[in-house]
């Protein structure tokens, strides 16, 4: 039984990992348009805030990306 088998889902491990990868995509670019932004919808940040939401959300997209990228491998090496 395979890593992807055990998991319970009926989500291709492909579609999945393509998943990762766009939104890796996405929390990257949420990271930077905070960042030149500064604001949250009607809401001004702080300094703090704004170098506190783009760092976790950009780190959480480069998470989902790398993510992304070695499930692929591994199913490319699967097959």
């Amino acid at each position: 039984m395979s890593n992807y088998e055990s998991k319970g889902t009926d989500t291709p491990p492909k579609w999945r990992a393509w998943m990762h990868i766009g939104m890796g995509i996405v929390y990257l670019l949420f990271g930077f348009l905070i960042f030149y932004v500064k604001r949250f919808g009607s809401i001004d940040l702080s300094e703090p805030a704004v170098y506190g939401m783009s760092i976790l959300l950009s780190l959480y997209g480069i998470f989902r990306l790398w993510r992304g990228i070695t499930d692929l491998r591994l199913i490319n090496r699967q097959q």
